[in-house]
């Protein structure tokens, strides 16, 4: 299979290693990398995908989590083949998991709420799944009934 081509800045970066033209470059392409993500990601990744740097061909995406990291990998190679109209230097994006990212402050409010519904649904057992659960354990095993027991008394 033939190789691909080299553009002159990827033969100069061979030729003189110390010499890396692409560096004064990097800042204009991470601005020109942010903005083809900006329209080519769907608008509920715009703030848990950033292109951290721009090296030596490769660009460096931070993540917020390893399920997005797997949503982002279905696109990989489209978003790869997008960028690479703009940017023909452009070898491989490598992905970052970084969940120290700060949230938008929206999505914050958001998640707060849903844990809220969440403790206030956790102390509540209907009395039919009460008795449910009861029924479940009189044929149990004497250590998986009184567990069940204790937690169907314990929830009312």
């Amino acid at each position: 299979m033939k190789s691909r081509p080299k553009s002159f800045t990827q033969v100069v970066n061979e030729t003189w290693p110390d010499k890396q033209i692409n560096a004064a470059k990097a800042d204009d392409y991470i601005s020109l990398i942010q903005q083809e993500l900006a329209v080519y990601l769907p608008l509920e990744w715009q703030n848990k995908i950033n292109a951290k740097k721009y090296q030596n061909g490769i660009l460096y995406i931070e993540l917020i989590s390893a399920a997005y990291k797997m949503r982002f990998n279905a696109v990989r190679l489209d978003l790869l083949s997008h960028l690479r109209k703009k940017i023909p230097d452009l070898v491989s994006i490598n992905e970052q998991i970084n969940p120290n990212k700060n949230l938008a402050p929206a999505q914050i409010k958001v998640s707060a709420q849903r844990n809220n519904n969440k403790t206030e649904l956790k102390n509540n057992l209907s009395a039919k799944a009460q008795t449910s659960i009861l029924d479940a354990a009189k044929n149990l095993p004497d250590n998986l009934r009184f567990a069940l027991e204790r937690l169907a008394k314990s929830k009312k």
